[in-house]
């Protein structure tokens, strides 16, 4: 499986709310428009234990069986609609990485 996980956090200039807004109302449904896609996890900061300020305000995962299905998802119009939505340039801080998911432990229910 191959594993793309991004994460950012909120412009001093903006509020939680207003990023959000346009994450979830416009983002999500074109991430989730992708080819191929076998999941998507929506991740947000908790507070640590500490009391101690978050690294990002969000996360997200997005999963494929394999390479070529996560080559083809980037290669897309589906892409390309995520790369215009306006979400990207309107966070900070934001990172992305590509795993490849090595191993993964699933205990019995």
């Amino acid at each position: 499986m191959i594993k793309l996980v991004g994460t950012w956090h909120i412009p001093d200039e903006k509020t939680p709310a207003e990023i959000d807004r346009l994450y979830f109302d416009v983002h999500v449904p074109n991430v989730r428009a992708l080819p191929k896609l076998r999941r998507h996890v929506v991740l947000r900061a908790v507070e640590t234990p500490e009391g101690g300020e978050t690294r990002t305000w969000r996360g997200a995962e997005i999963w494929f069986d394999n390479r070529e299905d996560f080559d083809a998802a980037i290669a897309s119009p589906e892409w390309q609609t995520i790369a215009d939505d306006g979400f990207m340039p309107s966070v900070a801080g934001l990172e992305i990485d590509v795993f490849d998911v090595e191993e993964e432990y699933k205990p019995a229910a």
